[in-house]
């Protein structure tokens, strides 16, 4: 339910609320947070979940962020120093945007509590597209998490290993034994003008000529 604040003339320190064209007193305000998937052509974003933790952390326990009360600064103007904070803490989100152009964001909602019990939204602020980046969704028990699993991502030296396992050498390369090499390179003789052959150095290299 959505209302409208109004306030009496004759006291200012009393707000109202205007539901169906009544007029019904405020008893307090409270501030609410939670999180939508960020779709400027939804009617209704649909919701995700917020996860608020304890002084504990992980060791705590985990649940949903709750309303924050805070007192009427009705007769407050845009020139007044005084104001309230209201502070969300420890808040994360349940999941991670796992898509390229999936995005969040965070509603902020001032609830009125009425006289008659009622609590009405009174006004809704709505952040800018919030893209999560996080832990991976095994960290969260079933219960709680209901975003889709992600893919887990490999890291850059498993990557390298598997690209060196399948590496294969198409022809055998020789090895050479420099010493030995030139210790039969050295008994060879040049007679006249004539050079050693490839088949010379190959013997003298102990190079089988089919890998030449």
């Amino acid at each position: 339910m959505i209302g409208e604040i109004a306030q009496e003339e004759e006291n200012l320190s009393n707000p109202l609320v205007a539901v169906s064209g009544h007029l019904i007193p405020i008893l307090s305000f409270q501030v609410g947070l939670n999180a939508s998937m960020y779709d400027e052509d939804a009617v209704v974003e649909d919701s995700v979940n917020l996860v608020q933790f304890s002084s504990a952390r992980e060791k705590g326990p985990k649940v949903k962020p709750q309303r924050e009360s805070i007192t009427a600064l009705i007769n407050s103007t845009s020139d007044d120093v005084e104001a309230q904070a209201v502070k969300f803490e420890r808040i994360q989100f349940e999941r991670s945007t796992n898509r390229k152009m999936e995005k969040f964001r965070l509603n902020v909602t001032l609830y009125a509590q009425l006289e008659n019990g009622v609590d009405v939204q009174v006004a809704t602020v709505k952040s800018m597209p919030i893209s999560v980046r996080g832990r991976s969704p095994a960290h969260y028990t079933d219960d709680m998490y209901t975003g889709r699993s992600l893919p887990r991502v490999k890291s850059s030296q498993t990557l390298r290993n598997k690209m060196a396992n399948t590496m294969r050498v198409s022809k055998s390369t020789p090895s050479l034994s420099n010493t030995k090499a030139r210790e039969k390179m050295s008994t060879m003789t040049v007679s006249g003008s004539s050079k050693p052959t490839l088949e010379d150095l190959a013997t003298a290299c102990e190079i089988d000529m089919a890998t030449l």
